[in-house]
């Protein structure tokens, strides 16, 4: 049974987090043909400012659109 955990910023829409869920699934699903009923997909949100990226404090959602 596929686990895929998945770092997030925090901004996302629970419709756009929904949407990363079904799509991840759907991968293992078409590429690796495992049943979508034995992926389980955990999305864990912490506050932009917890993730660096290139040595820089990286935006929230909102800050980077």
């Amino acid at each position: 049974m596929p686990l895929v955990q998945c770092d997030l910023r925090v901004g996302l829409s629970n419709e756009q987090k929904i949407n990363l869920g079904i799509g991840i699934t759907e991968v293992f699903e078409r590429v690796l043909g495992v049943p979508r009923k034995y992926v389980f997909v955990s999305l864990r949100e912490t506050e932009a400012e917890n993730f660096v990226e290139a040595g820089e404090v990286a935006p929230s959602y909102d800050e980077a659109e």
